[in-house]
């Protein structure tokens, strides 16, 4: 055990003893020979006796028992100066009050520190004794109490027991305020902090929570744009039902197919959902008709696809008779003349619409892509009945349909025995149905393109004028690439090409085909006619400059007469 703890056993056997013995040797002592200093930080500095167990304040001893503080001077206390310890009593208090009170929020703060340092009732320190009073001391001046005096020797030992006991007690409630102190600045402080995290975090979830309502917010008007587009799309809803879009639609088209050029032309706007769509409502993608086609925006989706698979059914129509060796330039500006449809769109789907994926005869033809009109003969001449503002696809079908109608198999037949081709029997027909004055010329006409093709060594070229005339007034006039042009003028005109031209010249009927496969037997290989269509045959030119002299001679007179 340490010179400065004391078990509490033995402070009470020697208090009374020592506090009788300060009394009677107070004058013969020197109080410093036996002080021991223990330094504390606060604001008294707390000093020990082990004889007397008084603490020294820097001016007087405190004597501390009974659990009070007693003022006493610095001088040690003597039975006979009874009146001058009164007088430096009063005096000492007074003092040491004032300097107290100035002191006491500091004091407070060093005595709650030390309150944690009484661990163990069992072992009490004159120390413990003395910080407990003070802080006892403290908490009556704080509540405005006064001071006793000391009491009489005789009763020191209850005094000390009182002691004790206070001592325990204000220990014991120290350390429960101390650990009360403590345990509610951690709380606060970890509340503080707590309260802090809990608000930053709500602050930050909160942001969180506005972000991500502001995507909700956005996402939702974005799909809800889409959705409405999507339907739009098939409902049609609002669209534009004044501006027509010329749609083309290609052979072998497919539904996927149509829906991309429908998105291309910008008549759709979503073309996956268009898809899905036609899935679901099984939209077959083998029935389409080759063409171009007027649509709005107004018809929707499956307005469109069903316009692009049936024919126009309903609607003004107009009659109209197309005679044997027009051409299509001909026929062309008869139906713009009664608005069936115009020439620029029948021009625009002969280059856009392949009909040779619909038409063997047109599958079969050579070089068709050298040609000027690739369809020119096919084109059977006859009467029909059309829709005013009909598609041009569905006029040129009818065209086609009726001269597939007529080429039958005895042609086919015919046309094998003469060794010759569907498309030079149509190219040969056309010649002789421009050159003839009538069926009854026909075969003898034909008579001679056939001799004059047998022997091509002798009759290179047929000089033919009709396929000049066709040049001149047709090609020319339309075709504004001079170099194609003469490219045409090379392959049509039968005065500088080899043979036949490169296809038909016009439309021939069916009287110029059947004398294209059966001509008249002769040995004609030139023939003429005058102002009046009167043909002149010749089997040699010295024979065909004789009937040009004649058809001469009767042209001047029929311009006398």
């Amino acid at each position: 055990m340490s010179n400065n703890d004391y078990n509490i056993d033995d402070f009470l056997k020697n208090f009374d003893r020592n506090l009788d013995d300060e009394i009677k040797n107070a004058g013969n002592q020197n109080k410093s020979n036996n002080v021991q200093s223990n330094s504390y930080k606060g604001n008294f500095n707390v000093h020990i006796d082990r004889s007397k167990d008084f603490v020294d304040d820097e001016e007087g001893y405190i004597p501390a028992y009974n659990g009070e503080i007693y003022f006493a001077n610095h001088t040690p206390l003597h039975p006979k100066k009874e009146d001058k310890i009164e007088e430096k009593y009063q005096a000492h208090k007074k003092k040491a009050l004032k300097r107290l009170a100035s002191k006491q929020n500091s004091s407070s703060t060093a005595a709650d520190s030390t309150e944690g340092e009484l661990t163990d009732s069992s072992k009490i320190t004159p120390a413990m004794v003395a910080n407990a009073a003070k802080i006892r001391l403290q908490r009556k001046l704080k509540k405005g109490g006064n001071v006793p005096l000391p009491p009489k020797a005789s009763d020191s030992v209850q005094s000390v027991n009182n002691a004790t006991d206070a001592s325990k007690n204000i220990s014991s409630n120290s350390i429960s305020m101390a650990a009360k102190n403590t345990s509610s600045k951690r709380g606060s402080s970890i509340k503080g902090k707590a309260t802090s995290q809990i608000r930053a975090l709500k602050i930050k979830y909160r942001k969180r929570g506005l972000i991500a309502v502001g995507v909700s917010i956005i996402l939702a008007v974005i799909l809800s744009f889409v959705a409405i587009s999507c339907i739009n799309d098939i409902l049609a809803i609002g669209r534009d039902s004044e501006k027509i879009y010329t749609v083309t639609i290609p052979s072998n088209a497919s539904t996927k197919s149509v829906i991309r050029i429908l998105d291309k032309q910008g008549l759709i706007k979503n073309s996956l959902f268009c898809n899905i769509i036609a899935e679901v409502q099984h939209f077959r993608s083998d029935n389409y008709i080759p063409g171009i086609y007027y649509v709005t925006e107004s018809m929707g989706l499956e307005g469109m696809l069903l316009q692009f698979k049936s024919t126009q059914t309903t609607g003004e129509t107009v009659r109209l008779t197309f005679p044997e060796g027009y051409n299509v330039d001909q026929i062309m500006a008869k139906l713009e003349k009664y608005e069936v449809c115009s020439t620029a769109l029948f021009k625009q789907t002969l280059r856009d619409v392949d009909f040779s994926n619909e038409y063997d005869f047109l599958a079969s033809l050579k070089d068709k892509d050298q040609r000027y009109i690739y369809v020119e003969g096919y084109l059977y001449p006859d009467t029909y009945d059309f829709y005013v503002g009909e598609n041009p696809a569905s006029v040129i079908r009818k065209f086609l349909d009726n001269f597939k109608e007529k080429w039958t198999e005895e042609y086919q037949e015919q046309a094998k025995s003469a060794n010759m081709t569907m498309d030079e029997v149509i190219t040969l027909a056309s010649l002789i149905q421009k050159e003839a004055y009538g069926a009854e010329q026909m075969p003898d006409v034909s008579s001679v393109i056939h001799n004059r093709l047998d022997y091509s060594a002798l009759f290179p070229t047929l000089k033919c004028d009709c396929t000049l005339y066709y040049v001149k007034n047709f090609i020319k006039k339309n075709v504004t690439d001079p170099s194609l042009a003469s490219a045409l003028n090379n392959r049509y005109n039968t005065n500088d090409c080899i043979g036949l031209p490169i296809g038909a010249i016009c439309n021939p009927g069916d009287d110029a085909i059947k004398a294209a496969l059966k001509p008249n037997e002769t040995k004609y290989y030139f023939f003429a006619h005058d102002n009046n269509n009167k043909i002149y045959l010749a089997a040699n030119e010295s024979d065909h400059n004789n009937n040009l002299r004649e058809i001469n001679e009767v042209n001047k007179s029929a311009k006398k007469s």
